[in-house]
């Protein structure tokens, strides 16, 4: 079988280290944050809907309406659900819960 490769996914895990390293948006951070925001903030850079943005304005960045801005948004998003998933995993989605 051929090996998996995926430049998406290499962007994905790259933004959120950077998130963590730069932004320190880590385990700690994300630990306090709702999975609601981090899902929604999500959406608003997967489809450029500020409406979406579940914090400040200000922090919201999204690129330009070249491919290279729409696949950074979509690089953003998939970070930030991946942020999410980690959440998940650590059993920190007590809000969810019935």
């Amino acid at each position: 079988m051929k090996e998996f490769k995926s430049s998406g996914c290499d962007a994905i895990y790259n933004e959120r280290k950077r998130q963590i390293e730069e932004e320190h948006y880590d385990e700690n951070h994300d630990k306090n944050e709702l999975i609601e925001n981090l899902i929604w903030g999500s959406a608003a850079y997967a489809t450029g809907c500020r409406r979406f943005w579940p914090w400040e304005l200000r922090y919201f960045k999204p690129g330009d309406l070249t491919i290279s801005g729409v696949r950074r948004d979509l690089v953003k998003a998939g970070a930030l659900i991946a942020a999410a998933i980690d959440k998940i995993d650590r059993g920190e989605t007590s809000e969810l819960e019935p």
